[in-house]
């Protein structure tokens, strides 16, 4: 164990000189392309750390009645074009919602940590 860690807002110093960075994913799009957390597993020195935590039916329900009233605010002050994008989070919300109410479905909450080393 190092005997000096040097902390700043975007890496850690270790005493031997040698560096790590990190960077937390904790926020998704609501749809992505497939493999695209491929491309960061292919960095050199990098290690990818997936929490992945189950969440009870309340704090499910909260989190996605705060996305529905997030995406109804937003798609209140956005132009005419967004509409079709902001009805789709809408139902995709609407769509999770039911299935955990009525299919027994569950929600996973998912944060994705980047560690670099080099030093």
């Amino acid at each position: 164990m190092p005997t000096n860690i040097k902390e700043t807002a975007k890496y850690l110093k270790l005493a031997s000189n040698k560096f790590v960075s990190y960077l937390s994913i904790n926020q998704f799009p609501l749809t992505v392309n497939d493999m695209w957390l491929s491309n960061f597993s292919e960095i050199e020195n990098v290690n990818i750390s997936i929490r992945v935590r189950h969440l009870d039916n309340m704090t499910a329900f909260k989190l996605l009645d705060r996305a529905i009233r997030r995406a109804t605010t937003d798609q209140e002050t956005k132009k005419a074009s967004e509409d079709i994008e902001y009805n789709l989070y809408l139902q995709n919300f609407n769509d999770l919602l039911q299935l955990i109410q009525v299919s027994g479905e569950t929600l996973k909450m998912v944060s994705i940590g980047f560690y670099l080393f080099c030093g």
